[in-house]
């Protein structure tokens, strides 16, 4: 397994790993459900390996809150503030082409006048 920033990988990855505060983790899960029908895994107490073997397992995206032991025993350098994504490639390359057409990107909805 090779990780590594997004920006200098030579090939596309099998997941993307995203740190994020829950407002953005919410903008990346309503893009990827802007594509997908797809329920997103979601188990609130998991450990660094399995937010990350989940995803390569199931092809699902995988949130966490990364448990409070998983961040002291790894000595992860994040805020206790921030959620984990772990997330198929193929999602995250739906997310990124659905940011123009969905509210959770740049489109902007209206309400039918009446």
């Amino acid at each position: 397994m090779i990780i590594g920033l997004l920006e200098k990988a030579r090939s596309d990855p099998d997941i993307v790993l995203v740190f994020s505060n829950p407002e953005q983790a919410d903008r990346v899960a309503g893009l990827i459900a802007f594509s997908s029908t797809e329920p997103m895994t979601f188990f609130p107490a998991g450990n660094v390996c399995s937010a990350i073997a989940d995803p390569l397992a199931t092809g699902k995206t995988d949130v966490s809150f990364l448990s409070r032991h998983a961040r002291e025993l790894r000595k992860l350098k994040t805020s206790h503030n921030e959620l984990f994504l772990s997330i198929p490639y193929a999602d995250f390359e739906a997310a990124v082409n659905a940011i123009p057409n969905s509210g959770y990107g740049a489109a902007k909805g209206e309400f039918p006048k009446i």
